[in-house]
């Protein structure tokens, strides 16, 4: 009689159960791109059973059998439900929706697909915009930097980017330069961004601390940053010291960034007095004064927008100034590249003075000059070598002057732009 019972209460729970359970656990799955449907069902499902199974045991015997029933139901949707959740892990579109080309025709039909894209764009764009409201935040932290650094002590438990960069100056500026490096590490490990002036005071605090040997093998064990600041310093400090420049240039990153490299590297004087060597060594005179030449482009580009297009990966402006500046006068805001440059123009004015030459002459017979000099051709007779001349890029040339570089009317062009860059300073 037990088991008849239990048989009339098992079959309808089953027929009920199978045929919505399936029914639901194929729309769960169709469904699916649109989110974990099918969880909230399993959920839903044990939910009923464990309610049904508490009500069961509580009710009086004549009501037992409802309860049953619920309960048995709930139990084949549980299982139903979590069959097909198992099926639908790790799919795109669900289990029928990337292996049968009929349903995944269905879910475009109804922009299920669309939707579920849409959804994720939309998740993307409030990411995007946490992450800007975070670069705001810490941008706008320091606005008080310097005076901090002036006024405070260290902060004994650092925990805001700001904290951290203040405790990196108080070390470095009172000589912990341990304690530095580790404020500054945290500073960039906790933004995930490198700004130019920061970077740069971190790489002193290294080589004053490790040596120059130690930040070259800083910069090549760390393979993995995408950062454009920190992917220029790495190349300024790994490169070797004849191709630093050409490596600067080839950087596949904001040409601001390149431009600002250029000057920072040229910003000593023994970088130009290495090129005033290398000129003599190859019996080039004026290496220097064409590499002023070519480099000042870099120094009219950055200095005209260059400078406000970064800004804001610059935290203190007047550590950019010491970074790209002359330093001997810092008063003048003078790149070494600009001061190469005005030398061109004294020495052209007394060229042009004494020699009664254009100054376009000037300057390819003497800035631009080949190892080449005008001389007479055999086949000319001496009575006729008054008055000649070769002409070059549309200026004249008598015997004894140098035959202008290939690259001369290149180089005359970039300085007369430059000039009038540097004119209106």
């Amino acid at each position: 009689m037990e088991k008849k019972n239990l048989k009339e209460i098992f079959q309808p729970a089953l027929k009920f159960a199978g045929v919505l359970g399936t029914v639901g656990g194929f729309v769960g799955d169709v469904l699916s791109p649109l989110g974990p449907v099918l969880d909230y069902l399993l959920y839903l499902s044990i939910f009923a059973l464990i309610i049904s199974l508490v009500l069961f045991l509580l009710l009086p015997a004549a009501k037992k059998n409802l309860f049953k029933t619920v309960s048995l139901s709930s139990l084949f949707f549980a299982l139903i439900f979590g069959v097909f959740g198992q099926l639908n892990k790790e799919t795109d579109n669900g289990f029928m929706g990337d292996n049968l080309e009929f349903i995944s025709e269905f879910q475009s039909s109804l922009n299920i697909i669309d939707a579920k894209l849409d959804k994720i764009s939309d998740q993307i764009e409030v990411v995007d915009e946490k992450l800007d409201s975070v670069d705001e935040k810490i941008d706008t932290g320091f606005e008080n930097l310097s005076e901090l650094i002036k006024t405070s002590n260290p902060i004994q438990n650092p925990s805001s980017p700001k904290d951290f960069l203040v405790n990196a100056y108080l070390y470095k500026n009172g000589g912990d330069l341990n304690k530095a490096e580790s404020s500054f590490n945290s500073f960039f490990e906790i933004t995930g961004s490198y700004k130019i002036d920061v970077i740069s005071d971190f790489i002193d605090v290294l080589r004053n601390n490790k040596g120059k040997n130690f930040v070259k093998s800083y910069f090549q064990t760390r393979e993995n940053i995408d950062d454009e600041v920190f992917t220029l310093f790495k190349t300024i400090n790994i490169s070797d010291k004849k191709d630093i420049l050409n490596d600067i240039q080839k950087l596949d990153i904001d040409q601001n960034l390149i431009d600002f490299g250029l000057l920072y590297i040229t910003n000593n004087g023994g970088f130009w007095m290495d090129l005033v060597t290398l000129g003599s060594q190859s019996n080039d005179a004026n290496m220097y004064v064409r590499k002023a030449i070519e480099l000042s482009q870099n120094d009219a580009r950055f200095r005209s927008k260059g400078i406000e297009e970064i800004s804001y990966l610059i935290i203190n402006k007047q550590n950019l100034e010491k970074l790209i500046y002359n330093q001997a006068n810092p008063y003048d805001l003078k790149t070494y590249i600009q001061f190469y440059f005005d030398t061109i123009q004294v020495t052209l004015s007394s060229y042009t003075s004494s020699m009664k030459v254009t100054e376009k002459s000037a300057f390819l017979g003497y800035f631009a000059a080949s190892a080449e000099r005008v001389s007479y051709p055999s086949t000319l007779k001496p009575d006729e070598y008054e008055g000649y001349y070769v002409e070059k890029f549309g200026e004249k040339f008598v015997p004894g002057q140098a035959v202008p570089r290939e690259d001369g009317l290149k180089l005359w062009d970039m300085y007369f732009k430059s000039r009038e860059f540097y004119k209106n300073l």
